[in-house]
């Protein structure tokens, strides 16, 4: 009895172990199988997660959730807004994925703007938003956003990408210590995770793109250069060496030829130099003005290459145009006749490296921009919001009717001409430095100029920080 239970224990394991076995053997085979196409797949998927296109794509929008978070949690205003900032992302990450399969346009060509008018178009959005809600509580929060969102501009900035989306970072900085100041921890957080979009976006055109956007030519052309380098140099090393073969050899048996001569000649003493022709003054070439002249030429003449090859890179097109509501005036030099005539309440005004230009803005619009410029005059009427400048210097800005508020970021050196129905205007600066404030009297009709100090003193009063002008007495 006992027997024929171990019996049939034992053909129970066997036959377990039988399958088991199989079960093992066919799982082996499709992992052999399998094997082969995981580690291509993962190869592949390796090379596709090192391009910037798909980078972007996975890196940016994990980002963007906790801006977009935030921005429900806050208004409806800045959660419009931060609609349109990641339909924005959206269109800059098709700009890279299209850009990096064509060749360079021309930046001021069709093609060019037809590829990025949808990435302008959503970044005008965001800026209108700002632009609508003049009276909002949340008009320091749209400010901010609409200041850093242009840092998406950066693909058509050469060669210095990374700096221009700090400059951008910083504007947007200007803002977002004003909410910091007044507003608690939920606003807190909102700013940081926009910020930091734009610190991250920083980060990754620094990795990928840090001397402007790679278009596809860039690609193959140095590709073909290095082909064509490459067999260029075999062919000259190849060609150098049959020539130089016989002539070292041949070298080498004249010299030991003339080793005899040359040991003779110097027995010869002092009367050696009899041999030697003498020259004159003018084959000198140390003490002749005109071959000094010559050998300095060339190397003048190629720092004037290289300067004007620069100019001709930063060089950008002039442009003077209404798009939807907003007036763009760009790239201008030495033009003194720019006029903007019959301007409307919901028009902005948006000035872009402009120097040495007198421009004139007769009607009533609702804001002014002033970005990059320097030793312009602005003559303006009415204004409903104000006048926003930053990153410029030597400006003039005379206000005939009447602006609420005039602010500048990162400006010096400036003059500004106030009405007498500007007496309650309010001027934000800074990091600036040097700029008067004149203001007209309506007896006399002069102005007064006065100074915007720009020297704090802080001192510790009670365990707080308090900070004064420093006022200096004659």
């Amino acid at each position: 009895m006992i027997s024929n239970i171990y019996a049939t224990r034992e053909k129970n394991i066997e036959a377990n172990l039988h399958f088991l076995v199989k079960r093992f053997e066919s799982v082996a085979e499709r992992l052999e199988k399998l094997s082969g196409l995981s580690v291509e797949s993962l190869e592949v998927s390796k090379d596709e997660e090192k391009k910037p296109e798909t980078v972007f794509k996975s890196f940016f929008f994990s980002i963007m959730k906790e801006y977009q978070c935030f921005s429900e949690k806050l208004d409806k205003e800045v959660m419009e807004q931060a609609q349109y900032v990641l339909e924005a992302f959206e269109m800059l990450g098709e700009f890279i994925e299209k850009g990096s399969c064509m060749e360079k346009p021309d930046f001021s060509s069709s093609e060019f703007q037809t590829l990025i008018q949808p990435l302008q178009d959503k970044i005008d959005k965001v800026i209108n938003i700002r632009n609508k809600n003049r009276g909002s509580e949340m008009f320091n929060h749209l400010s901010m956003v609409s200041e850093g969102i242009v840092a998406l501009g950066w693909i058509t900035v050469e060669p210095t990408p990374v700096l221009y989306i700090g400059d951008m970072k910083d504007s947007a900085q200007f803002y977002a210590n004003r909410i910091l100041k007044e507003k608690g921890s939920l606003d807190t957080k909102w700013v940081y995770s926009f910020i930091n979009l734009l610190t991250e976006l920083q980060s990754y055109v620094k990795l990928y793109y840090n001397a402007g956007f790679l278009w596809n030519s860039n690609k193959t052309n140095l590709e073909n250069d290095k082909k064509i380098h490459n067999s260029t140099d075999i062919e000259d090393k190849t060609e150098a060496d049959a020539v130089l073969q016989p002539r070292i050899s041949e070298s080498r048996t004249k010299r030991s030829n003339n080793i005899e001569s040359v040991f003779s000649e110097l027995n010869m003493g002092e009367s050696i130099t009899e041999k030697l022709r003498k020259v004159n003054k003018n084959q000198t070439t140390h003490k002749s003005p005109s071959h000094s002249a010559q050998s300095s030429a060339p190397s003048d003449y190629r720092l004037s290459q290289v300067s004007t090859t620069e100019e001709k890179k930063t060089k950008l097109p002039c442009k003077k145009e209404l798009a939807g509501s907003r007036w763009n005036i760009e790239n201008f030099e030495d033009n003194h006749n720019i006029v903007i005539n019959q301007l409307e309440t919901n028009q902005t005004i948006y000035i872009f490296n402009c120097k040495r230009c007198t421009i004139s803005l007769k009607g009533k619009a609702n804001t002014v921009y002033i970005d990059q410029s320097f030793n312009c005059g602005l003559i303006i009427d009415t204004l409903i919001s104000g006048i926003e400048s930053t990153r410029s210097a030597s400006l003039e800005i005379q206000i005939s009717g009447y602006t609420p508020t005039i602010t500048l970021d990162q400006c010096d050196n400036s003059q500004i001409y106030l009405s007498p129905k500007c007496l309650s205007t309010e001027i934000i600066t800074s990091k600036f430095s040097s700029i008067n404030v004149h203001v007209l009297e309506e007896k006399n009709g002069d102005y007064i100029e006065h100074h915007i100090p720009e020297m704090l003193k802080s001192t510790i009063i009670n365990g707080k920080l308090v900070t004064n002008f420093v006022e200096h007495l004659s």
